[in-house]
């Protein structure tokens, strides 16, 4: 068993050391329409909202299938990467390059909404992301893995509170999306029973609670060490 002052001392040599996550996409944009409804021409203001989704399992993945709302506007966040948008509610992933596997960003989705409605918070997103179909690099199908939304940002924020939102991000134990060794310090305090944390968080190899373990891997992390973390999906 790993000895928690020992990964204590660990973590207090490896302070100086971060990795960044990746960048979130850029801003959102306002779209303005004309109102032929009434008998004279109004200008109909309308915000627009952007969307992140993220494959929370750690699996290989060749395609997907995936659904949402008929006026979702969805492309792929990989490079390489497509979105096929057939009639009705499904979308279509695919030409994920070789290799590829979760946790990742994978979809980047928009819509817009009426300048008179409030806006979305992170997880009622007016469109579910639910995946329906998946298959690996082989093209053999594999179990439906789990989707979230990650960040959620609007041109405008018309009802409290403002966002933008975004969902925990795996071994970051305080909060700032970088993985540090104060995050690997935080979760060996959670797990010795000094703090508590969330098991999106700290529980970042899904066994069910936060240990020792768990701390070691977000220091490796931090340090740009072989560690997944895979933490239980925030929806």
């Amino acid at each position: 068993m790993l000895n928690p002052s020992v990964l204590a001392r660990l973590v207090a040599i490896t302070l100086v050391h971060t990795a960044t996550l990746a960048p979130c996409w850029s801003d959102a944009t306002v779209s303005t329409t004309l109102d032929w409804s009434t008998t004279s021409s109004t200008i109909h203001q309308e915000f627009c909202c952007e969307v992140d989704v993220r494959l929370y399992d750690p699996v290989d993945l060749g395609s997907l299938t995936f659904a949402g709302e008929n006026d979702l506007f969805c492309e792929s966040a990989v490079e390489g990467a497509v979105v096929n948008d057939p009639p009705g509610f499904f979308w279509h992933l695919e030409g994920l390059p070789e290799g590829f596997r979760g946790p990742a960003t994978i979809l980047r989705c928009s819509d817009c909404y009426d300048e008179f409605e409030c806006q979305p918070q992170l997880f009622n997103f007016r469109s579910s992301f639910v995946a329906f179909t998946a298959t690996d690099a082989q093209g053999n199908d594999i179990p439906p893995p789990k989707l979230c939304a990650e960040r959620l940002d609007c041109e405008a924020w018309t009802c409290e509170p403002e966002g933008p939102y975004f969902a925990d991000v795996c071994g970051d134990v305080d909060g700032d999306r970088t993985i540090t060794s104060p995050d690997a310090l935080g979760a060996l305090q959670a797990a010795t029973g000094q703090r508590t944390c969330a098991p999106t968080v700290c529980d970042v190899d899904r066994s069910g609670t936060t240990t020792a373990k768990d701390a070691l891997a977000i220091l490796i992390a931090s340090v740009g060490g072989e560690a997944e973390l895979v933490c239980t999906a925030p929806c």
